[in-house]
């Protein structure tokens, strides 16, 4: 009976498979915008006719392992159709069938990997009606699957994908096997990662994903571009604890590993896709800007609050840093905080740096949201600089191109169509000349500059009254 199925896989069956996965997976992009499922419809019919084969070649050896084993992969790759469809609760009724049909079985060798499918995707299907807790139950039992097999049995089990392939080579299977069992439960802590971010439980979504990321390092299964993205988005809960060596870590090899997606852009690529690749770096450039700003900040609250000089988190004992040598990149910028002008101006240079190469993707003209933000931050860096530095006359300088920066901006946008974002940079405008006022009266009272400075007989007149009017 077992030849019978597994000749007709060899003969058709494996095949017929390929067919379905290239209709999900590819040609469902050029589906018509009026029947944009058409092309997983054709999957799914596949899918139904692969099973009403094997059900009638183990007809009268229906409890037979092998058969639930295989009806089960089956019935996955439909409840995930079925799912990609909108038809979540008929893709949940495949999974939990499947769930109940292997429950059993489900820490035999030639179970346990489809049975962490099952369990991921349950948890996707939660995720996905948002409710997290319960997409979490699955994603620890899926986690409790792989530490269980892993403890009891330590080989590699047979993977899922065996039943949709034709047989792999002895000599590579044990490794294959292996890639593909530690590859199901990176994306366990990938999805808990996920689903931890959803319930506000930061630092233990910083954990999972720390571990995703360094999982996917070590087997070699990640992908650059969503590699360095991911390693920044972690580095920014670093900066929220004050762990700047993590933080700055964590933007190193973030930086390292989307070199390798830079290295291998073809000349043929799209312009979609270079202008992803322009955008991720964009991206990782925003959150180096974001590193500089909370240093330069948390050395200022230091400063104001402690009384002394500023002190610096120790790292998190359970973070560990990946085993990528990023020296270079870490020394471009201090994870120390600072004490004085020179050591902040350092970081403020680096900052404008990132800001300008940040520019470059995220101009005004299209990306007009993320330009203003990105200009706010450059007057958010003049602004932490000006607190370490004593010359009062020197700190209204730094004020006044506080207020060009936001001033330029001002009139590059339609108030028409950014009437927020307008007042809000005016009355930004208006504070920093009040601020500039400030510096000024302080400077007369000291006597320590001349009542002509340009600072304060261009700015004074024309600033706070100005931009306090709307």
């Amino acid at each position: 009976m077992s030849k019978a199925w597994q000749d007709f896989l060899s003969s058709e069956g494996f095949e017929r498979i390929d067919s379905a996965t290239k209709l999900s997976d590819e040609d469902l992009n050029d589906d018509p915008e009026d029947d944009p499922y058409r092309s997983k419809y054709k999957a799914r019919e596949i899918y139904l006719e692969l099973q009403e084969k094997l059900k009638h070649l183990f007809e009268g050896d229906e409890e037979n392992k092998d058969y639930h084993t295989i009806n089960a992969v089956l019935n996955l790759k439909l409840a995930i159709n079925y799912i990609d469809t909108e038809e979540l609760a008929t893709g949940e009724e495949k999974i939990l069938k499947c769930i109940d049909d292997l429950e059993k079985f489900k820490f035999e060798n030639n179970v346990v990997n489809v049975y962490q499918h099952l369990l991921n995707n349950l948890g996707i299907l939660w995720s996905a009606r948002r409710d997290y807790n319960k997409a979490l139950k699955f994603l620890k039992d899926a986690e409790q699957q792989y530490l269980h097999f892993k403890e009891e049995c330590g080989s590699a089990p047979k993977s899922l994908q065996e039943y949709l392939e034709k047989p792999w080579d002895e000599d590579k299977i044990e490794h294959k096997r292996n890639l593909e069992f530690e590859k199901t439960y990176t994306l366990t802590l990938y999805y808990m990662a996920q689903v931890y971010a959803k319930l506000d439980e930061k630092e233990l979504s910083a954990e999972y994903c720390q571990i995703t990321l360094e999982r996917q390092l070590e087997w070699n299964t990640y992908e650059p571009m969503e590699w360095g993205l991911c390693a920044a988005t972690l580095s920014q809960y670093f900066i929220s604890t004050d762990d700047y060596t993590l933080a700055r870590h964590c933007l190193a090899c973030a930086e390292f590993i989307y070199q390798e997606a830079i290295d291998k852009e073809s000349p043929d690529s799209s312009e979609e896709a270079k202008e992803k690749l322009q955008q991720g770096k964009a991206d990782i450039e925003r959150c180096w800007i974001k590193y500089g700003l909370a240093l330069i900040e948390s050395s200022k609250n230091s400063l104001m609050y402690e009384d002394g000089a500023p002190s610096l988190k120790t790292s998190h004992e359970k973070f560990r840093k990946f085993n990528l040598e990023v020296t270079s990149r870490e020394e471009q910028v201090t994870d120390q905080m600072v004490k004085d002008f020179t050591e902040a101006r350092k970081v403020f240079l680096k900052i404008q740096q990132w800001i300008n190469s940040a520019k470059e993707f995220y101009a005004l003209d299209g990306r007009c949201s993320d330009y203003v933000e990105i200009c706010q931050d450059h007057s958010t860096a003049y602004k932490y600089l000006a607190f370490f530095e004593m010359d009062l006359e020197r700190q209204c300088k730094m004020n006044k191109r506080r207020a060009d920066i936001i001033s330029a901006l001002i009139n590059e946008l339609n108030p028409q169509h950014y009437l927020l974002a307008v007042r809000q940079l005016m009355f930004e405008v208006a504070e920093i000349y009040s601020q500039m006022l400030d510096l000024k009266v302080a400077i007369l009272q000291d006597e320590e500059v001349r009542s002509d400075t340009p600072c304060f007989e261009e700015n004074k007149p024309t600033g706070p009254a100005k931009h306090f009017e709307i």
